[in-house]
């Protein structure tokens, strides 16, 4: 592959200048770093493996100590169930718990205080009796670990503790520690690579050694590390050079044991691998980063000249037009020439971006909405920005009253609506609009129309006027007021165009206002038909609507949360349509089973209401409006807060028109007896704020019975 480094690009002064600048600018803070960083990241990656190997040593430390925590709570569980289970492991005990104790423990025996002991299970051996202090520490309720050496080789771990904490002679359980699950090298923690390491105890004898048997650990290493907490040291071998870094888990106050000294043993060949790979890399690097910097200059700037020429073309022929505002360019180069090309572009590309965003944002407020006054609002103070005309208005025509139009105006400068302005369209006007779908051009004078008013002003010449209609009917008005009749007739093809986009935003609002429609009558007539179920609850519905959605409005409900209420309100007796009619209309006492049956209602509407994923909302307000506030009330037996405040408010609408009103079994009661109730069960059976809230509400109304 032959590489092409385009040397022909110097024959321009421009090139030269790029190239030396970029090159200078470039290679001298390179040369720069380089000499420091060889200096420096030597250093700082030697400081760091000191740093690595301190923090390895340390967080063994810490996971080794945190191994003799879950061993001393296994041991305490285990003592715990032997005190329970007659001193032996019974056959309840989980296997799980029995298997983990083996992986944890090789053996396991119980010490009697009289002498006597029993193994467990393995084998411990011989054990020396506790002195006076060892069993002081296990009084006080923590394990004793002992260090016992074992003829085999490495010495054992033991950890001791009270069978039963509370009995100090109730003889004690000890246990050899598993070194595989201590040290756990292989599992639950890996040391860095090429990394070893041994364990001493305060004798120096080795409790572990991860080291090759031609290893041996001398008096010179063990020296380094008597009577000090932690630390660092260097030692050489056979021709090699080793770094050690030590440090004492002390564990006398939980274990009574002094503690074990961790040292970590690395050679420096092994641990300064990557500061002999990098010192032996970084001049390499620094040559190759000079012949990178040279062929990117060159590809740069060749890149960058070529398509100038092109660029310059494409905008003289874009602008195409002279324009006062100049970039002023001194480089006698090509950007000379480039920026003259682009003060004519720049211009003209302005107007057009600005007129298209306009357009684009009327177009998206207008097709995102179904607002019909956030349509209007937006086409009227966009359309000012987008044309060159000097006011636009939009009239609605009523649909009551087709003669009458209600207007929203535009000046250009402030955006104001007329509110209620009404304005009539004569029988003559309406047939003309009709008649002429697309557009009308009418011309400024005496004679024309009283809708143009809204947009008449001295100096207009002419208006242009967009009916849109709405199946098949004259539904609204654009009238856009110009001075410059030029400028009218360019705009109207892109005007009759937002008109239609307008026909659209209006069609989907009165769509959405029409399902609104039927949604609400359709919830009116279900729960008529509750109310129709039995002549008793006539009307029973509509009155707890409405004064459920008076409390609302007293306890600031926002307008989202006021129509959900809205709706449980009218359909919170609709599982009523699942109780028969003779239990509904019994003028006696209910008997048990048909009061569970009435009880019943609100678990039935929430399944009738279930399929409808809308009303899912709704669905708490409705199972939950018989539930008291202090937790006695049905189906769930909720109480306070964790009850839905749109049915706490239910509970309160519903209950005072049940008191109120007349039931098969009985008359209705008069309204300071169901005030009086109605304060006597606040706290108890209704909520203390909704309860609150009514006798506002009835003292407006009959200030004496609040």
């Amino acid at each position: 592959m032959k590489l092409n480094l385009h040397l022909h690009i110097f024959t321009t002064r421009f090139a030269r200048k790029i190239f030396f600048i970029f090159f200078l600018c470039a290679l001298i803070p390179v040369c720069g770093l380089a000499v420091t960083a060889y200096h420096h990241v030597g250093q700082q990656l030697e400081d760091q493996f000191h740093t690595r190997l301190k923090r390895s040593v340390k967080s063994y430390s810490l996971f080794l100590y945190e191994r003799f925590l879950i061993l001393e709570t296994e041991m305490t569980l285990a003592a715990s169930h032997l005190s329970q289970s007659n001193r032996y492991f019974s056959e309840s005990k989980e296997k799980s718990h029995l298997k983990r104790l083996q992986e944890r423990f090789t053996a396991m025996a119980l010490f009697e205080t009289a002498g006597g002991s029993r193994s467990l299970y393995g084998r411990i051996g011989e054990l020396a009796p506790l002195n006076k202090r060892e069993r002081s520490h296990l009084t006080a309720g923590m394990s004793v670990v002992k260090i016992v050496a074992d003829s085999g080789g490495q010495p054992d771990l033991l950890m001791i503790t009270l069978l039963e904490p509370a009995k100090p002679r109730s003889g004690f359980l000890a246990a050899k520690i598993n070194p595989v699950y201590l040290l756990a090298l292989n599992k639950e923690y890996h040391l860095p690579a090429g990394i070893d390491f041994f364990l001493r105890d305060e004798s120096q004898k080795i409790l572990y050694s991860s080291l090759p048997e031609d290893f041996p650990i001398t008096d010179t290493v063990s020296q380094k590390v008597i009577n000090k907490s932690s630390g660092y040291f260097e030692f050489d071998r056979e021709n090699e050079s080793y770094l050690a870094c030590y440090r004492w888990l002390f564990m006398e106050p939980v274990f009574l044991i002094s503690g074990i000294n961790i040292t970590f043993i690395q050679s420096k060949t092994n641990a300064f691998l990557e500061l002999i790979e990098f010192k032996n890399i970084f001049p390499q690097v620094i040559i190759l980063s000079v012949l990178v910097i040279i062929i990117l200059s060159i590809h740069f700037i060749h890149t960058s000249l070529k398509p100038l020429e092109m660029l310059k073309e494409a905008t003289r022929q874009i602008a195409g037009s002279n324009f006062n505002h100049r970039v002023e360019i001194a480089s006698r180069d090509e950007f000379e020439k480039l920026g003259d090309a682009f003060n004519d572009m720049a211009v003209q590309l302005k107007n057009h971006f600005r007129e298209l965003e306009t357009n684009a944002l009327i177009t998206r407020s207008v097709l995102s909405s179904l607002d019909t006054q956030k349509i209007l609002n937006a086409v009227s103070s966009g359309m000012t920005e987008c044309f060159s005309c000097q006011a636009v208005s939009i009239g609605l025509v009523s649909s009551k009253q087709p003669d009458r139009i209600q207007f929203y105006a535009a000046d250009g400068q402030t955006q104001r609506r007329v509110d209620q302005t009404d304005v009539e369209l004569l029988p003559v006007e309406f047939h003309r609009l009709n008649n002429n779908p697309e557009f009308l051009i009418i011309k400024h004078g005496p004679s024309q129309p009283e809708y143009l008013s809204t947009v008449a002003s001295d100096g207009i010449d002419s208006y242009l006027v967009l009916p849109i209609s709405l199946d098949s009917n004259l539904a609204a008005i654009i009238a856009m007021a110009y001075r410059n009749p030029a400028a009218l007739n360019q705009d109207r093809p892109r005007a009759r165009q937002m008109a239609n986009q307008v026909a659209v935003a209006l069609s989907n609002s009165k769509l959405v206002d029409k399902l609104d429609q039927l949604n609400w009558g359709t919830l009116r007539a279900l729960a008529r038909t509750v109310d129709a179920k039995s002549s008793w609850t006539a009307g029973h519905s509509g009155r707890v609507t409405r004064l459920a959605l008076e409390l609302a409005d007293a306890l600031n409900f926002d307008p989202g949360e006021r129509e959900n209420l809205h709706r449980a309100s009218l359909l919170h007796d609709i599982g009523k349509l699942g109780v028969p009619a003779d239990i509904l209309d019994k003028p006696g006492k209910l008997s048990h089973q048909e009061i569970e049956i009435m009880k019943a209602h609100p678990e039935i509407g929430a399944k009738i209401l279930e399929p409808i994923n809308e009303y899912t909302v709704l669905i708490p307000m409705i199972l939950h409006h018989h539930e008291r506030f202090d937790g006695k009330g049905y189906p769930h037996g909720l109480s306070g807060n964790s009850i839905n405040i749109g049915a706490r408010i239910l509970a309160v609408a519903d209950s005072y028109d049940a008191m109120i009103s007349d039931r098969p079994y009985r008359d209705g009661l008069p309204l300071e007896r169901v005030m009086a109730i109605m304060k006597k069960e606040s706290g108890r059976q209704f909520d203390p704020v909704v309860v609150a809230a009514l006798m506002v509400i009835i003292f407006k109304k009959e200030p004496k019975a609040a």
